[in-house]
């Protein structure tokens, strides 16, 4: 369908503007580099962050019963799982723990810090702890 396709299309322009906005941005005090600040990089990321997910679980919504339809369930959950869960713990468990021991690294550099392998486990082992400021679940 042309008109989701579009749709679909817009929604992923959004989302890469989104990211190279948060280099330029002062609401992303997390983000690992700034390349100087603009009003109109908080602009885009705080419009587009209302929208752009959200159109993609429509589109998501819209399409899957068809093709639950299609393939039958063991199928349809074994593609999602190649697709979505696998780059998804490759994420959670190697990409993301790197970026967070690197940004530490580059943000303290007179600390002597710990070999990546060693963070890891420390990561590993505070995995599943949900922290919001002093809060830790």
């Amino acid at each position: 369908m042309f008109f989701f396709d579009m749709v679909r299309n817009l929604a992923m322009l959004s989302v890469v503007l989104y990211h190279a906005a948060g280099a330029y941005s002062t609401v992303t005090p997390y983000w690992p580099v700034h390349d100087g600040s603009s009003v109109i990089a908080d602009g885009i990321r705080e419009l587009f962050e209302v929208f752009m997910m959200p159109v993609f679980f429509f589109l998501a919504g819209y399409f899957t019963l068809p093709s639950l339809n299609r393939q039958g369930t063991l199928r349809f959950l074994t593609g999602k799982f190649r697709r979505l869960g696998v780059p998804w713990l490759l994420a959670l468990f190697v990409i993301i723990p790197m970026t967070l021991h690197f940004t530490r690294m580059k943000a303290n550099p007179d600390l002597v810090h710990q070999p990546f392998w060693q963070y890891w486990l420390t990561y590993l082992a505070d995995f599943g702890t949900f922290r919001i400021g002093l809060l830790s679940v």
